[in-house]
């Protein structure tokens, strides 16, 4: 609470200036009426990740052309998996898209594209997989991947076999780490 105090005098002609009363008037204000009073902080500023502002598809027409031929079937070009899957963030600090080679079957080979923030990174791996991986996002910064192969013996529609790896932005050394198997290269 906060207490106002006046201090007002009689005029001159009633009374002598010597003797001139005092009048104190007090009046209670609730802390609440005051205004607020702004506080400094040190707090930092949080830091807003830089998105590349790229869509899905400016994103893979950009860069899909870095991925080299696949052997053997040069004349058919990298095309995007699903083109409508939310699998491409250009804020998340890794997003990805898969690609297939175009015109292909259920066993024809596959990329993973790595994005951080937008910016493409590279495929997950050296090598195409043949058959669609199941992608999963763990959080902002992984991702993991359960490829399909098949085993000895096996007809492509049987294909049994299973491969699991995680791939994390690794914002120290600007790098995704992979954690994990891969399919058998034959």
């Amino acid at each position: 609470a906060l207490t106002l105090v006046a201090l007002t005098g009689c005029s001159p002609s009633a009374a002598p200036e010597s003797a001139a009363p005092t009048v104190t008037v007090t009046q209670t204000v609730p802390a609440s009426a005051l205004p607020a009073t702004p506080v400094e902080t040190a707090t930092p500023t949080p830091e807003v990740p830089a998105c590349s502002g790229l869509t899905q598809e400016e994103a893979v027409s950009a860069s899909i052309g870095s991925i080299a031929p696949f052997p053997g079937l040069e004349s058919h070009e990298w095309v995007a998996a699903t083109p409508d899957a939310a699998t491409y963030d250009e804020c998340a600090e890794l997003s990805y898209v898969v690609v297939t080679l175009s015109g292909g079957t259920v066993s024809t080979p596959c990329h993973i594209m790595l994005f951080n923030q937008g910016r493409y990174l590279g495929t997950a791996t050296a090598d195409a997989y043949g058959f669609l991986p199941s992608v999963a996002r763990l959080d902002d910064a992984s991702i993991e991947v359960t490829y399909t192969y098949t085993l000895p013996g096996e007809a492509n529609a049987e294909s049994s076999g299973r491969a699991q790896a995680t791939f994390t932005w690794d914002e120290d050394t600007q790098s995704v780490v992979m954690d994990g198997d891969l399919p058998p290269t034959d």
